[in-house]
């Protein structure tokens, strides 16, 4: 996936100055001046189809913690789904 520059977000539209006599701060910066998490933020999340294709071993803890909170969400859809099926 494509990392975005900064440069990208920078406009002329909005000022990012927040004191009345101040001068505009820099937001055109080289990437490496970025925290690695802020780029991380532009990448898509994995589904849970895409998760379960993975092996485990290979998943960060991120991935895995995102892996069980889906399958569980998912398990609890279907029983609800199926304890309504009953209902009717």
């Amino acid at each position: 996936m494509r990392r975005p520059q900064s440069r990208e977000f920078a406009s002329d539209e909005f000022s990012l100055n927040i004191y009345k006599d101040g001068e505009e701060p820099a937001v055109d910066l080289p990437d490496a001046d970025y925290p690695d998490w802020l780029h991380a933020m532009s990448e898509k999340a994995l589904s849970l189809e895409e998760l379960q294709r993975m092996p485990e071993e290979e998943m960060t803890a991120a991935q895995r913690q995102s892996f069980h909170r889906m399958s569980k969400k998912r398990q609890l859809r279907n029983q609800n789904e199926a304890s309504e099926i009953d209902t009717l």
